[in-house]
């Protein structure tokens, strides 16, 4: 829910007083979520000095009737929720990141509902009991996106901890994929049946990043011998199995440059603004301008590492024929500082023979501070009629003393079966 009608008001009025008149917003809304916003822009356009809160009490007393101070609560509480979180503002924050789950942690999530069952159990009308279930519908979207997203870090930060327990790693990697499953099986259900409930939105943009292989490799190693079976709890899932199987094969490595050694190209500028990162011949870079923007490569310990600050979106990245294989796998070696809402990820992807996307998966490291190399890994069946397979890093708003740095990058693929490569 992104609550905030009370600045919505502020900059209303603002701007009547200014002398402007005319006004242009793209809405989008979620019914279910939005609440009294969309309506109380409405009523604002015709008098801006008119009080937002006397007219959120028509609202809620016309709208929810007998349910109305319960249905407030829950919408007051995600307003302090979006205008109290963390980190400075800039335009589209947490747009299609996973880690905007932060701003409704569990605890919320249950607060919030517990306004939504009393506000359920005070209706006398269908006309209520409808608006307060639409309410309560869209809402399971939220629950269920903050229980995946709470798994897949939980679970991220044990694997990449120098202190991870497989006693705790593998039920989490089984109830973040049990958390995954819900959340996708229940939003389809509900975009199927209520359309009007969630606005449409790339449900796949908060499911690239998996951890389920970074998990396997990381059980695999602690297991010491590629021999050891998967964990018997994890074994009734068909997928895990079928990956655990391509992980255990002899792999082929792809050559390319992934030790970013040799001489370095300059970055495409334009207007003196630089629009690629200062990389090896070889690899291709994507930047978006940004004032505090720089790139670096030193030697360390006698390899070559990239590092990276005041990035908005950056990506390096490089692509490579595929040999016949069924199975594909990248990794890297990262260390570095997050902000909320900043991201910095592994990519693995396919193109067909006229380089179209056939699928992209990612590997993130979470937000806060990583001052050691983790390793992280992604891998995938390979789609059919892939022709080419890339790796890269990808950086996204990156905000005041972040900073990453990554090293030996690694690109395999696995051939199965009779032709496994042993």
């Amino acid at each position: 829910p992104r609550q905030h009608p009370h600045l919505l008001a502020e900059h209303l009025r603002y701007a009547r007083r200014l002398g402007f008149t005319d006004y242009y917003a793209e809405v989008y809304p979620n019914w279910g979520l939005d609440g009294a916003q969309p309506w109380l822009v409405a009523q604002l356009l015709q008098d801006p000095e008119q009080s937002a809160d006397a007219l959120l009490d028509e609202y809620y007393q016309r709208y929810f009737k007998e349910s109305a101070e319960p249905m407030r609560r829950f919408f007051e509480r995600c307003e302090e929720q979006w205008m109290n979180q963390p980190g400075d503002s800039y335009w589209l924050k947490f747009f299609r990141n996973e880690t905007q789950a932060v701003l409704f942690p569990p605890e919320v999530c249950r607060e919030l509902r517990g306004y939504l069952q009393e506000a359920a159990s005070l209706v006398k009308t269908r006309s209520v009991r409808a608006r307060v279930q639409q309410v309560s519908d869209a809402f399971g979207v939220t629950e269920r996106f903050v229980a995946m997203q709470t798994w897949r870090d939980r679970l991220n930060r044990e694997v990449l901890s120098t202190a991870g327990s497989m006693d705790r790693g593998v039920p989490w990697l089984k109830a973040f994929r049990a958390a995954r499953r819900e959340f996708v099986d229940y939003t389809r259900e509900l975009r199927a049946t209520q359309p009007l409930l969630i606005a449409p939105f790339k449900i796949e943009d908060y499911l690239m990043h998996d951890p389920t292989v970074n998990t396997l490799v990381w059980l695999r190693d602690r297991s010491g011998s590629l021999a050891k079976e998967l964990p018997s709890s994890l074994a009734d899932d068909a997928e895990l199995v079928e990956l655990w199987s391509n992980l255990a094969e002899k792999r082929l490595s792809i050559e390319f440059n992934g030790e970013l050694l040799g001489s370095v190209k300059e970055p495409r500028k334009i207007a003196g603004l630089t629009y690629g990162v200062s990389l090896p011949v070889g690899w291709a870079s994507k930047v978006e301008p940004a004032e505090h923007y720089r790139d670096s490569l030193f030697r360390e310990e006698g390899m070559q590492v990239l590092r990276i600050e005041g990035s908005i979106n950056t990506s390096v990245f490089q692509w490579r024929l595929l040999p016949q294989a069924e199975f594909s796998i990248a990794a890297l070696k990262i260390r570095g500082k997050l902000s909320p809402s900043s991201s910095a990820f592994l990519t693995l992807g396919w193109l067909d023979e006229k380089h179209r996307h056939l699928g992209i998966m990612r590997m993130s490291l979470p937000t806060g501070e990583w001052p050691d190399w983790v390793d992280l890994s992604q891998g995938g069946m390979i789609p059919e009629n892939a022709v080419w397979v890339g790796v890269g890093l990808r950086l996204e708003h990156q905000r005041e003393g972040d900073w990453v740095e990554v090293k030996d990058f690694r690109l395999d693929v696995v051939r199965s079966g009779p032709a496994s490569l042993k």
